[in-house]
This record gives structure tokens, C-alpha cells and sequence, in this order.
């Protein structure tokens, strides 16, 4: 199945992108699709704004928090079959934070 899927997002201090995307899925995989989505936009974020080697929570290894992703807004829009008429589903908003080791650690 074929899906668009647009988001509003942004990170922190930034001003809020729109963006649209074509994402092959299966049927019963919604919702890990959508994650795994805004996970890759997030990973582009945070890589963007100059952490390449973060994760997506605090351990005891990466203990600095740096920024927050936000996905404020989802719509999943969906062509039915052969008609032409389309599904459409909100998603709930959610939000990554990118955590890093202590600059200390990182050399």
C-alpha cells in the first residue's frame, strides 16, 4: 500500500517545516511506518544542527540533552483501491530528543 504522509514538524528554535512524503507500507504496519518516518526526519534534524553521534534517549553514556524534534501535526492520506477517493487519518503528535555523550567523552 502506498501512502502520502505530511507532517508539520520543527526543532527547537527552528521555524516549522512542512513536509510530504510517498511511503510503500503494509496494510498492518501503520503506525510503525509513520514512526520509523519521523524518526528518520528527526535523525536529519539533529545531524543537520551538528550531532552525528546521539541517541534518542538518555542512557548512561549519553547524558547531555541538546534539542527536541517536534512532529506537531500528521495526516496519513490514502487512495482507496481503484476509486477515486481517498482515507485520510491524523496521527498523534509526538517528539524525539537527541541526547549525546559529554563533550569530554567524545574525543
Amino acid at each position: 500500500m502506498e501512502i502520502l504522509l505530511v507532517t508539520a514538524c520543527h526543532e527547537d528554535n527552528y521555524s516549522p517545516d512542512l513536509l510530504y512524503k510517498s511511503v510503500s507500507i503494509n496494510e498492518n504496519c501503520l503506525e510503525k511506518a509513520v514512526e520509523r518516518e519521523n524518526k528518520k526526519y528527526a535523525t536529519e534534524a539533529f545531524r543537520n544542527s551538528g550531532w552525528d553521534d546521539f541517541k534518542f534517549e538518555e542512557d548512561s553514556v549519553y547524558t547531555e540533552y541538546q534539542s527536541t524534534f517536534w512532529v506537531d501535526n500528521q495526516i496519513v492520506i490514502e487512495q482507496l483501491s481503484a476509486n477515486p477517493s481517498f482515507s485520510y487519518k491524523y496521527m498523534p503528535e509526538t517528539s524525539y530528543e537527541c541526547w549525546t555523550k559529554p563533550e569530554e567523552d567524545q574525543e
